[in-house]
């Protein structure tokens, strides 16, 4: 071999080795092992670009791609930072395009950083880029010629524009960086640098030579050199950068893209795993979820974060429900940073959800905010104007604290009032003729008492007084045992025997050593006695059902019996009937009382499924006799239940500890309907098909001649000569048809037929002309657009 070849062989190699790549990111770098400068003269940067070309570039066709991550930034209006790998160069055509193209591969970008991206987040598999879109190459110098070949990396800033329907690409650019990403240490120094290089020697394997134009740097000037470049201010300048094409020695796009095959992955708008997100908080107000009030915050500019900074805009606004704990102590939490871990929502896949590790930050807490988080809920559901019956507790709390502290009195009772006069709150001294149903769940606001409207009862609708006497007369008539006649009729006749009682009584005090006689100590066994579960029974008979508890409770409140066990037959006859007969008057007449249309109304408006469920006053006294027998007051009025505070709360208590029992009963009921309707509709098709099948079984029976019937047009031609002869001597219009001809039933002229027709060939709204078939008298409507041929007959 000649000795110069294998010199220069030797040496090509030598300039091989020096190169090592690195594929953390998509883009690889070039790791010199030489000076930068001999590294941009000897063809080191220049030989990397050649043979990391055809590993960077795509190799495959993809049919859809619509940019979807460039969505953020279109809806936000922020510009995109971003870079890739020049593919193709398309040259411009003198008859369709007059620019050309600049075809980008492996698309990255990245929320903040300048230089090279060193884990960019894709954007896409390509896009394309106008060259009447480059404004500006930001690369000093300004007045230079930059040279672009295949393979280059390519950086820039740009607007995003939206085109055709749900696709999105680059708009306004500046071009900021070109060249070969090379890493490698400098003179006297320790940490090796990563820089793009754009002045290496290409030889002659270019494809593009951009230059600014002169006008355009003398309107911007040296700040498009600066990081941040405002391109809302450029946008409108007229005028791109200079171009000066030559063929390129690659194989074009469309030769070398291969289309059997499909993309290996998509990219959504978000990650499918689980990241960390950043955002600017702009609103929030509380939400009632059914159970509790959560805060739907609002945010802007939604970030991955990758590391300790901001990857990538994954949303210009979206809205986050959290707990209330969250709730900032501020006037407007507009300002305030939020970070937190998320997953893409399951329906919507643009949208986040199951957040978690929610911080917030960056706000700082106002003295004139209450410190209590209920308080403070008040005031953003005051600020919200919310005033309904799970918002009012906290509202009024909120004003409690301003009462207290003294802040804004006048604000205080506007709300207060304005709440009264809309039946939503009562005053203390509005109570007459009214009864709260949970006193201990007043507000106290100073010395001032307010209720909930939706907690206070009006005793006009409890049961009349002579409703409770008729019961109280039933009950007076209790079969009594066949033993206990005698004694009745013997009670009314012993008051001698209750007065010697007495006085036996007062000697027994006075001497304490006298014995009783046997027949004085049997006398309580001759008395008869009932129990509290007789009275619950007694009562459960009118359908009244009132709790031990309260039986016991109000019979020690009177002070005439100590019952010691509810089944203990402890009660005498005359007491039972008293007991009886004051707890009817207490718990009916003066205890709050609810229909049960109430009761089902405010289960309802808290959430409960008993519409839903069908649940009636009935099963609501089935549910309370079940599970809730030690307390309060139900009974039946006529055909209504009707049912005590204290039963109402263990109600609502009850549903709430067995909400998913409900919900599956709800579930189960929801599947039996839509499994009757399915069972209906299979009935209908099988009745609509007994019905077919009976209808083709009938058919048979019936004997058309159909020879006959198809032989009957020589008969109905006879019909020309009657309708003829039955015309009037007027003369007839005939108007002919490609189906057929036809005589006008109010055209009895020529020029009559052309001066109507012409009037509705220019109607905006349907016309037609009536008609009948010139040889079987049918009568029809024509359309004049169907209208070949009139004549005079």
């Amino acid at each position: 071999m000649d000795r110069k070849k294998l010199k220069h062989l030797i040496h090509e190699r030598k300039k091989t080795n020096q190169i090592e790549d690195s594929y953390d990111s998509q883009i690889p770098f070039c790791q010199l092992k030489v000076s930068l400068d001999k590294a941009r003269k000897d063809g080191t940067l220049n030989i990397f670009r050649i043979k990391t070309l055809t590993k960077l570039r795509n190799n495959y066709e993809y049919e859809y791609s619509d940019h979807i991550r460039l969505k953020p930034y279109f809806e936000a209006e922020h510009p995109v930072m971003w870079q890739g790998i020049v593919s193709h160069i398309t040259t411009p055509n003198a008859k369709t395009k007059p620019v050309g193209d600049i075809l980008i591969d492996k698309v990255e970008f990245d929320g903040g950083q300048t230089g090279i991206f060193q884990a960019g987040r894709p954007i896409d598999y390509h896009l394309w880029l106008s060259l009447e879109r480059i404004k500006m190459v930001s690369i000093p110098p300004l007045d230079g010629k930059h040279k672009i070949s295949i393979g280059d990396v390519i950086q820039g800033i740009s607007s995003v524009t939206s085109y055709g329907r749900g696709k999105y690409g680059l708009g306004t650019t500046f071009i900021t960086g070109l060249g070969v990403p090379a890493r490698f240490t400098a003179k006297n120094e320790h940490i090796p640098h990563v820089e793009l290089i754009s002045n290496y020697d290409r030889g002659d394997d270019w494809v593009l030579e951009v230059k600014n134009n002169p006008t355009l740097v003398e309107k911007i000037g040296e700040s498009i050199l600066t990081p941040t470049i405002n391109l809302k201010e450029y946008a409108e300048l007229r005028g791109h950068v200079d171009v000066r094409y030559q063929p390129a020695r690659y194989d074009k796009y469309f030769e070398r893209l291969v289309t059997d095959k499909a993309p290996e992955k998509n990219y959504d708008l978000l990650d499918a795993d689980e990241h960390y997100y950043a955002g600017s908080i702009v609103g929030m107000k509380p939400v009632w979820n059914g159970q509790d009030y959560e805060l739907d915050y609002k945010l802007k500019n939604i970030w991955l974060i990758n590391g300790h900074k901001f990857g990538a805009l994954v949303s210009a606004g979206q809205s986050v429900r959290l707990p209330r704990n969250y709730i900032l102590p501020k006037e407007s939490p507009e300002g305030s940073q939020i970070k937190f871990k998320a997953l893409p929502d399951q329906t919507n896949k643009e949208l986040l959800s199951n957040f978690s590790e929610v911080e917030i930050y960056n706000y700082h807490a106002s003295e004139k905010m209450p410190t209590d988080q209920d308080a403070l809920l008040g005031y953003f559901l005051l600020e919200n104007q919310r005033y309904d019956f799970n918002a009012r507790p906290y509202v009024m709390k909120y004003l409690a604290w301003l009462d207290e502290e003294k802040l804004d009195p006048t604000r205080v009772q506007t709300v207060i009032n304005f709440m009264i006069h809309n039946r939503q709150l009562l005053a203390e001294g509005q109570l007459n003729n009214k009864i709260a149903l949970a006193p201990s769940l007043a507000y106290e606001i100073g010395d001032r008492k307010y209720y909930d409207v939706e907690l206070v009862l009006d005793l006009s609708n409890v049961i009349s007084e002579t409703e409770l006497n008729s019961k109280l007369q039933v009950l007076e008539q209790v079969d009594q045992p066949a033993p206990a006649k005698p004694d009745v009729e013997t009670k009314v006749e012993k008051p001698e025997e209750a007065e010697t009682s007495k006085v036996d009584e007062e000697s027994k005090a006075e001497n304490p050593e006298t014995k009783p006689s046997e027949p004085e100590a049997s006398k309580p066994s001759n008395q008869e006695m009932r129990s509290v579960n007789d009275l619950k029974s007694d009562l459960g008979n009118e359908q009244i059902f009132i709790g031990e508890k309260d039986i016991i409770e109000v019979a020690d409140s009177k002070g005439q019996i100590q019952i010691s066990q509810a089944n203990a037959k402890e009660i005498p006859l005359p007491t039972y009937k008293k007991l009886l007969k004051y707890i009817m008057r207490t718990y009916v007449n003066m205890k709050a009382v609810m229909p049960e249309s109430d009761v089902l109304k405010k289960l309802r408006l808290q959430g409960y499924p008993v519409q839903e469920l069908h649940l009636t006053g009935q099963d609501l006294s089935d549910i309370a006799k079940q599970n809730i027998p030690k307390i309060g007051l139900w009974f039946k009025d006529g055909d209504i239940w009707r049912f005590s505070a204290e039963t109402f709360f263990s109600l609502v208590s009850y549903f709430k500890d067995h909400r998913n029992e409900f919900a599956k009963q709800v579930a189960v009921a929801k599947a039996k309907e839509t499994k009757a309707m399915h069972l209906a509709e299979l009935a209908k098709e099988e009745q609509a098909k007994q019905a077919e099948a009976a209808v083709e079984a009938v058919k048979p029976e019936i004997k058309p001649s159909p020879a006959p019937v198809k032989k009957t047009k020589p008969v109905i031609t006879v019909s020309k000569k009657a309708i003829m002869k039955t015309a009037t001597e007027a003369k007839q219009v005939r108007i002919i048809t490609a189906a057929g001809t036809y005589l006008a039933d109010e055209w009895h002229s020529l020029a009559q037929a052309q001066a109507e027709l012409a009037k509705l060939v220019y109607r905006t709204n349907p016309s037609f002309i009536p008609a009948h078939e010139e040889f079987t008298g049918k009568e029809v409507l024509l359309a004049p657009a169907f209208v070949q041929l009139i004549e005079e007959v």
